[in-house]
């Protein structure tokens, strides 16, 4: 394990704490107000490496921190496009859905 591959980590809690505010506001104006969120799918640049131990380790901390966040899932990782695909509840305003 590399601490390049662990620093972001620093950011989990605020984006656990952005997308809880997300999140909660969508599930707000969904029952509320009755508007359903624009959520979609995205995909976000991964490198899938090789088969190694450093490599495996690399893509579940990958995996693991991108869906950590409410908002974000990972579904999976596309090894031959280099993407990963994710799905989000609530789509951010000026990102791309694929």
């Amino acid at each position: 394990m590399r601490i390049k591959w662990v620093a972001p980590a620093l950011r989990l809690p605020v984006a656990v704490a952005r997308d809880t505010i997300v999140v909660l506001r969508s599930l707000w104006a969904r029952l509320a107000l009755g508007r359903q969120p624009p959520s979609g799918f995205r995909e976000v640049p991964a490198s899938w490496g090789d088969e190694s131990p450093e490599a495996v380790t690399r893509r579940a901390l990958l995996v693991a921190g991108r869906s950590m966040a409410p908002n974000t899932i990972v579904l999976g990782i596309d090894k031959e496009r280099g993407v990963m695909v994710v799905h989000q509840l609530v789509v951010n305003q000026g990102e791309p859905t694929e």
